[in-house]
């Protein structure tokens, strides 16, 4: 039979290739006969349903005969399990039995080494991993001694455990800040802010609760006031600087001596003891100051951009970076942080701006605008794509370069669609024909029963 289908040149090659591979899968399955007992028919239908859910299977109540249309592989695993439940004591009262596991609790290979020192020595076990289910093959009586002990064994293993709504407010610590740190901290909870309350909903484990529970315990401190001395000279240079890093900071400076009095929390207090503390080391008679450089975050990754400004700059100098305000604060003599000040702009000037964005419409005069919109945020994925059905067209939100991309690629794929038939044996024609509509639902394509 023949699958008539309207497509690009482009889609008849991807076509003929699918093809290719979906008709070799079918042609790899073949039916296999196997004998069994009558009596155990019924069990092993069952059990081979169970652990390989995509085999077709017809059996003969009469003669025992069971019959099996899979892949290759398959069968080398069904002749395994019809060997086992053939040979050994008592093969005549044998049956079969499958115990599928919860994915989420047990591993069934797992399970499996607990149970084979459970159950008699003449049962037979299995481990399935795709299907996480295990086949065990004995006697009834045997079996019933399985299934007994892996109900033990599904009680002995303890539950996972559950997940729960906690709301925590905070009374004085940063919100924001807080939740960052909370998502390090227990990566697999899921926290929704609330600015107005200054509270954070947590869903996550118990065991993840106590973590929050004892980081707030810590973090969610009243602030204190602190006094710390500098030199006079240096006291509005500091305070300029602790502001760009910490712009909630509260301070006061008092420029006759060089008092430096803040009130913050515990953990921004040590922040600020080790800023000052570097400031008060150096060569003896040099004295340093302080200075901070704010980057753009849409631009500068502070982090990275301090890795490459301290191969520029004097190793007297000392730099500290602060990712919640992108800023890089440096600490030397006059002379040094002018250098650093013309390194940081040197930089900035090296690392190029991105071109604005610019919207176009772009008509489609064949392809279809929904899928064509997918393959380009491939294509381009910093660009907005808007497909529409109904005017057949497409607008691209891109700068210069991504637009050149697109036109390009709708230049070779909105073209007129040509007819092109595949042959294919008259009994795949359904699987086949629906396996490629599956994978190219944009193509038209038919079935010809002749």
């Amino acid at each position: 039979r023949t699958i008539p289908a309207l497509a690009s040149d482009e889609l008849h090659e991807r076509i003929g290739v699918a093809l290719e591979q979906i008709t070799a899968g079918q042609s790899t399955k073949r039916p296999a006969t196997h004998q069994v007992k009558p009596s155990q028919l019924s069990s092993l239908q069952s059990a081979l349903i169970t652990i390989f859910p995509g085999v077709s299977i017809a059996t003969d109540a009469t003669s025992g005969q069971l019959i099996v249309v899979a892949s290759e592989q398959v069968q080398v695993q069904v002749a395994e399990v019809v060997q086992l439940l053939a040979t050994g004591p008592n093969a005549d009262s044998r049956t079969v039995q499958v115990f599928t596991l919860e994915p989420d609790r047990f591993d069934a290979a797992s399970f499996l080494l607990t149970l084979q020192s459970l159950v008699p020595a003449p049962v037979k076990l299995e481990a399935h991993a795709a299907s996480n289910s295990i086949l065990s093959i004995g006697t009834s009586g045997e079996l019933e001694e399985v299934a007994k002990q892996v109900e033990q064994l599904k009680q002995r293993l303890p539950q996972l455990p559950t997940t729960s709504m906690h709301i925590y407010k905070l009374q004085h610590g940063n919100l924001t800040s807080a939740m960052t740190m909370l998502q390090s901290l227990v990566p697999k909870a899921t926290m929704v802010p609330d600015v107005n309350s200054r509270s954070l909903a947590v869903s996550a484990k118990e065991q993840d609760h106590r973590k929050i529970v004892e980081f707030l315990q810590q973090f969610d401190l009243p602030p204190q006031a602190k006094t710390y001395a500098v030199r006079p000279s240096q006291l509005a240079a500091v305070q300029t600087s602790l502001r760009t890093l910490f712009p909630s900071l509260e301070m006061t400076g008092d420029t006759t001596t060089g008092q430096l009095v803040i009130l913050a929390a515990e953990a921004t207090q040590q922040q600020v003891a080790q800023i000052v503390e570097l400031l008060g080391k150096g060569a003896p008679g040099v004295e340093r100051t302080i200075q901070a450089h704010t980057l753009d975050p849409q631009r500068f990754e502070v982090t990275s951009f301090m890795t490459t400004l301290l191969s520029l700059v004097p190793a007297t100098v000392k730099l500290e970076s602060n990712a919640s305000t992108n800023s890089v604060l440096a600490i030397g003599s006059e002379e040094e942080l002018q250098l650093v000040a013309q390194q940081v702009e040197k930089l900035k000037q090296q690392i190029p701006f991105e071109q604005s964005a610019s919207a176009k419409l772009y008509q489609l005069q064949n392809a279809n605008p929904t899928s064509v919109s997918t393959m380009l945020l491939a294509l381009a994925p910093k660009a907005k794509i808007v497909p529409d059905v109904i005017s057949r067209s497409i607008v691209a939100t891109a700068n210069d370069a991504d637009h050149q991309k697109i036109a390009t690629f709708l230049q070779q794929w909105d073209v007129a669609p040509t007819a092109q038939s595949y042959v294919v044996k008259p009994t795949q024609t359904t699987a086949v024909l629906t396996s490629l509509r599956a994978l190219f639902p944009t193509v038209e394509m038919t079935s010809d029963a002749t």
